[in-house]
């Protein structure tokens, strides 16, 4: 399915339950080829054709000094003509654009597809729908920000097997965002980690690649006596690890 929109900005590779996990999308510009007069309302024409066929009732957003701002469609002629409810007054000569601000309807899935490894851990399953505000920028320009903290900090599972050396399947998941028949996308990968730890992204991303333990401190508390069960970075997976320790000696 075609798209009004892109991605601009996605979360770390590795992000901490704990912070922000913020993803922005910006609308695709379309170059508005004429500016015509319609009973006294503006019509334009723009090419390319939009992606998405307009709606009465949607809004579009001018890039031009005569029209900046958002207005209204009340007539759609064809994809590439629309109608809206502002006057029409001579516009500005300038090379000009308008954006569909269509808001597309998002899913938020965690785990993992078939194809993927640890999906018989972690399965592929929708957490929630979100349909977001748009936002405007310094320059006045629209796009749509959404802050999923809220529910990633809620898609994390108890009850695994407590097994030395395992990956803590109870402490890490993968999520990402599908509209349209499409999905956020990192540099390497289609979704990004989230940890269910007390530690900062900025702190994460540094313990990441080390080994470190998963723990808000340099070096967590082992006990002398009994059971002490600790999560930390694999080197080589790049994985959360369980780390067991007997009476303060490791298993």
């Amino acid at each position: 399915m075609a798209t009004n929109i892109t991605q601009n900005t996605v979360p770390e590779l590795w992000q901490s339950a704990n912070d922000d996990v913020i993803y922005t999308f910006d609308f695709k510009q379309y170059e508005i080829s004429l500016f015509t007069n319609s009973g006294g309302y503006l019509k334009l024409n723009v090419s390319p054709n939009f992606d998405v066929l307009p709606v009465v009732g949607e809004y579009i957003f001018i890039d031009n000094l005569a029209y900046f701002g958002t207005h209204k469609i009340t007539t759609v002629n064809a994809i590439n003509e629309i109608i809206v409810d502002t006057p029409y007054v001579a516009p500005t000569v300038a090379v000009s654009y308008v954006r569909h601000l269509r808001v597309p309807t998002f899913s938020l899935y965690k785990g993992f597809k078939g194809s993927e490894a640890y999906h018989s851990d972690l399965p592929y399953t929708l957490v929630s729908t979100i349909k977001p505000s748009i936002f405007y920028d310094s320059n006045a320009l629209p796009y749509i920000s959404l802050n999923i903290r809220g529910l990633v900090s809620r898609i994390f599972e108890t009850g695994f097997t407590i097994e030395n050396g395992a990956y803590d399947f109870s402490m890490f998941n993968a999520i990402r965002l599908e509209w349209d028949s499409t999905s956020t996308t990192l540099p390497s990968t289609a979704y990004s980690y989230v940890l269910n730890c007390a530690i900062s992204t900025a702190e994460l991303l540094l313990k990441q690649s080390t080994g470190l333990y998963l723990s808000p401190i340099g070096t967590p508390y082992i006990y002398s006596k009994g059971l002490t069960i600790l999560t930390y970075m694999d080197n080589s997976a790049a994985l959360p690890k369980i780390k067991i320790y007997i009476n303060g000696s490791p298993l």
